[in-house]
């Protein structure tokens, strides 16, 4: 019972303004109407949020100048694209940079990197994650608007299965955070190699790279949210308060988003709410880097370092946690998960949006960087024994354990003691898993390198960036019926556009932002001078 807490019932209602009589306040109405509707079974009414529209959208000098931009830009790539398939312009033109065809052909291109062609089974996990987070989303729809039929809800909530996938929602990230300190630990050690040092100049490229390759992208999403008139077909009653919220949150806060700081905030002052992951993702980059540069040029002891670091994080982590008393990772329980609870939830800001809580994770995608490049150079018969012994069972069971254990309910010591393990320990197994596939192979890597999942992999920052225009879009088209076959159909429908919005928005912005920044950025040099030399 208390994981739907029956208590309380939530309600929308929709009526036209000239139902209320002169002299009625429009709660003291809705109060009154419903309490006469519910005044047998024991219930009372009051209502929470109250909102008004005319259904009219006015265009503001903000929504001109941004319709302008869109046009200009679709020309650009218009022309591009014409100049490129006529082939009477070199591709190194500026103007063929925004070409369809051009960015199509780079998207299909492999990296003949060494490091690229080993780890390609990571843009498969990239794509399969990806999915799952769109099915999480849709998931947290259906609890935000009010299906028909909840009590399917409450009985497939009954079930262990289904609180185990509930659960393994709150983790997905986690593979998203460990692979990008992952591979930002072998593009520094490459560096270190390449040009015989890491140095101060080498990070700042590196940041200011990793800034505006996610900003680009990110910039055009925040300018279509702002804007009431690109965002007014998918306002309707059910959301309303997310609406109230939107335009709240990026009249105030959008420059919290552009700049990866907006993870301080409550979700509902969040402009874009998604882009959560973005700033923390960033922060934890940034906070790698500069790690990683003091150790390389004070020569510090990596592994002393980097327990101290961890143990560091986990102690305040921890420390946290028993402090502010919260439950282990937000429990997916539905009440917690409804719009007005949820988008005001301070254990949503404590377990999942905040750096701190993500750090551990980070640090774990550093250690399997370094062994992946130990892996490179050790015996390889002796080590590809015990990876052949352990890797499979990892892969495996750490996610299932760590799943399993966020669903118990612990003392509030124990919350603070075991909290702070369970996604370095989700993101490990999933590690420890591409680190067995890199060398060890098998049908799974064969599988997870296919070429399409390649290619999908290489969407799936866009698609992660435009999946809830998607998703809201087609809460005003589906049913909200809840059953089995309705939520596979939805989730069909909502994934199939995500990535199709996806491919079209990383051909049309994020490739031509990739090579202007290429263009007009410092890049790191292939090579050291005195090699040029």
């Amino acid at each position: 019972m208390n994981m739907f807490g029956r208590k309380v019932l939530h309600r929308y209602l929709c009526m036209p303004l000239t139902e209320f009589g002169s002299g009625v306040s429009m709660k003291g109405y809705t109060d009154g109407l419903i309490d006469e509707e519910i005044k047998n079974i024991g219930l009372n009414a009051s209502s929470e949020i109250l909102a008004c529209s005319n259904g009219l959208v006015t265009p503001s000098l903000y929504d001109y100048i941004l319709c302008a931009f869109f046009v200009i830009y679709v020309t650009i790539v218009l022309l591009g694209t014409i100049l490129d398939v006529a082939g009477r312009t070199p591709e190194r033109h500026f103007i063929v940079k925004f070409s369809l065809r051009y960015n199509w052909k780079h998207l299909l291109k492999t990296s003949r990197s060494q490091d690229y062609t080993r780890l390609k089974c990571i843009q498969g996990i990239r794509f399969l994650n990806m999915i799952l987070v769109i099915e999480s989303h849709v998931k947290l729809m259906y609890v935000w608007f009010n299906p028909k039929h909840p009590e399917y809800m409450e009985q497939m909530n009954q079930m262990l299965i289904v609180r185990l996938l509930n659960h393994t929602d709150l983790f997905l990230v986690q593979t998203f955070f460990m692979i990008s300190a992952w591979l930002l630990v072998i593009k520094i050690y490459d560096i270190q190699k390449k040009l015989g040092r890491f140095s101060f100049k080498h990070m700042c490229i590196i940041l200011l790279n990793r800034y505006f390759r996610l900003a680009v992208t990110l910039a055009i999403s925040l300018a279509v949210i702002k804007s009431d008139l690109f965002m007014f077909n998918i306002v309707s009653p059910i959301t309303i308060v997310t609406e109230n919220a939107r335009k709240q949150s990026c009249e105030n806060n959008w420059l919290a988003t552009l700049l990866f700081y907006n993870n301080i905030f409550y979700c509902k002052d969040i402009c874009h709410p998604v882009t959560w992951y973005l700033s923390a993702d960033f922060q934890l980059f940034v906070l790698v880097a500069l790690i990683f540069y003091c150790a390389l040029k004070y020569k510090l002891d990596h592994k002393y370092l980097w327990v101290t670091l961890y143990l560091t994080a986990y102690i305040i982590y921890g420390c946290v946690i028993y402090y502010f008393d919260v439950e282990v990772l937000n429990r997916p329980q539905i009440r917690n998960f409804e719009q007005v609870p949820f988008l005001e939830s301070f254990p949503m800001l404590v377990h999942y949006q905040s750096t701190l809580s993500n750090i551990l994770t980070s640090y774990i995608g550093i250690l399997l960087g370094k062994a992946y490049i130990k892996s490179k150079t050790l015996n390889r018969t002796e080590d590809l024994k015990l990876i052949k012994l352990f890797w499979l069972p990892a892969f495996i069971f750490l996610p299932l354990i760590a799943v399993y254990l966020s669903t118990i309910e612990y003392s509030r010591i124990m919350t603070a003691i075991i909290e702070p393990v369970l996604k370095p320990l989700f993101a490990l197994g999933i590690g420890v898993g591409i680190l067995g596939m890199v060398n060890l192979g098998g049908v799974l890597k064969r599988m997870l390198e296919s070429r399409f999942l390649e290619v999908m992999g290489n969407v799936s920052y866009c698609t992660y960036i435009y999946h809830m225009f998607v998703l809201l879009w087609y809460l005003e088209y589906c049913s909200m019926d809840m059953s089995t076959v309705n939520i596979v159909q939805d989730l069909g429908v909502v994934v199939g556009l995500s990535f199709v919005l996806g491919l079209l928005t990383t051909l049309v912005f994020e490739l031509p932002g990739q090579h202007i920044q290429q263009l007009l950025l410092p890049q790191i040099p292939r090579q050291s001078k005195s090699k040029d030399a």
